[in-house]
């Protein structure tokens, strides 16, 4: 894979971006990136500025396909994905809690990050960076902490009280041993007790209840309370921070358009309605703001997974969401880069040329007869596979179809997605 992004980022657009971030007071535009040429100029830009990066899809179906390519590309560990709060008649559920937590304790470590956020997770009200510190915990092997006060500290934190571990933010006691999943952690803990000593601290599977391997320290984050907070994403950046907006002026407008999908649309109708309502009896207006919520939600017969009363006193809190024109403002003090289009005028633009792949769908006769032209037109083409017995099984059809001088060398679990990128000298799959 290495050699390949070294073939791929010898194009010249790639550095010529880089270069022009040094100076683009107004960003950079960058035009003609289809198929996965997005994450592509992403994962280029934190290799070689070696420095934290944001990748804003528009949507957070976007956002999931970045993470996993750009872990394709960058390997375990290295991504972050940032997802944004639901709307309002859903929660977070656990993994996504784990997901933004993962995140923000990364962010206040200042490291080098790589987060993907839907652009609507710029909205998100979060609580201060001295807030996630003071609520976060740290255990380490050997240190004197009273089990009690651990436990005081889980169920203060939103953590909840199994009798066995078996996803995140839970935790079990069993006598001098906690089993915890900690939020923004890859990995369920076992802490073992020795009077009020930690006597040992290892991971273990939820699945099978294993002990995986030894731990010197883990830290423990409470689960975060979505809706309250002054901050947002943006300020949790290093000032070194790359945002690149993966489809420039349309994830840049849908900042706006969730802002007033969130806000002004549902909340109108429903502050209308309370008004309407007898002011002294609460019940009256009660009853009309459910079964209005529930028009605007929810379909015939569908059922309903938070409690109605419950989405009513949400959809009552002021100030949910951070206002477009903040967000607007924050983001002029990173380096950006547009992908596609701008919603300005952008200090330097560029062309990479490339066009969209037509989609084969298993029709791989019809994929040599392109590689085929592709030959012929002068262009170098790199197929990435699964695994070997599909590499061969190319390389037969290739050899019925005639495309001269092919060789092809596979690796397990290479390439995971069907994204396709060209370029005015290279093609590949």
């Amino acid at each position: 894979m290495d050699l390949l992004k070294q073939r791929i980022y010898s194009f010249d657009g790639f550095a010529e971006t880089l270069a022009a971030l040094t100076d683009a007071r107004h960003g950079v535009l960058v035009k003609n990136v289809p198929g996965a040429l997005p994450v592509l100029v992403a994962s280029y830009l934190y290799e070689t500025s070696k420095r934290p990066l944001l990748l804003v899809a528009e949507t957070l179906e976007d956002a999931e396909e970045f993470a996993d390519d750009l872990t394709i590309l960058l390997g375990e560990n290295v991504t972050s994905l940032f997802p944004g709060l639901p709307d309002y008649h859903r929660e977070l559920n656990p993994i996504e809690l784990s997901e933004r937590a993962e995140v923000m304790m990364t962010l206040t470590r200042r490291e080098q990050p790589l987060v993907i956020a839907p652009a609507s997770a710029l909205l998100d009200p979060l609580p201060d960076l001295t807030e996630v510190s003071r609520n976060t915990y740290s255990l380490t092997k050997g240190e004197s902490l009273p089990r009690e006060s651990l436990i005081q500290f889980l169920h203060e934190s939103g953590y909840s009280r199994e009798v066995m571990v078996e996803g995140v933010g839970q935790y079990a006691v069993r006598g001098a041993v906690l089993d915890i999943y900690p939020y923004g952690s890859s990995n369920a803990v076992r802490v073992e007790y020795f009077g009020d000593d930690i006597d040992d601290l290892r991971s273990f599977d939820p699945q099978t209840q294993r002990s995986t391997g030894k731990l010197g320290e883990v830290t423990i984050m409470a689960a975060e309370t979505p809706g309250t907070g002054n901050s947002h994403l943006l300020q949790y950046l290093p000032d070194n921070t790359i945002i690149v907006w993966s489809e420039g002026r349309p994830a840049y407008q849908t900042v706006k358009e969730r802002y007033a999908e969130r806000t002004a649309k549902p909340g109108l109708r429903l502050r209308d309605l309370k008004s309407s309502a007898d002011d002294d009896d609460e019940d009256v207006g009660e009853e009309h703001l459910r079964e209005e919520l529930h028009d605007i939600v929810y379909e015939e017969d569908e059922e309903v997974p938070v409690p109605l009363a419950t989405q009513v006193r949400a959809m009552r809190e002021p100030g949910r969401w951070m206002e477009p024109e903040l967000i607007y403002s924050a983001v002029q003090k990173f380096s950006q880069v547009f992908l596609h289009s701008a919603p300005h005028p952008t200090s330097h633009a560029f062309d990479f040329g490339g066009s969209p792949q037509e989609r084969f769908a298993s029709n791989l006769p019809l994929l040599a007869d392109r590689v085929k032209e592709y030959s012929g037109r002068g262009l170098e083409t790199v197929l990435l596979c699964d695994n070997s017995l599909a590499a061969e099984r190319l390389a037969q059809v290739l050899t019925e179809r005639g495309v001269p001088e092919h060789a092809f060398s596979s690796r397990e679990g290479v390439c995971a997605t069907a994204s396709c990128l060209r370029t005015r000298t290279s093609s590949f799959w």
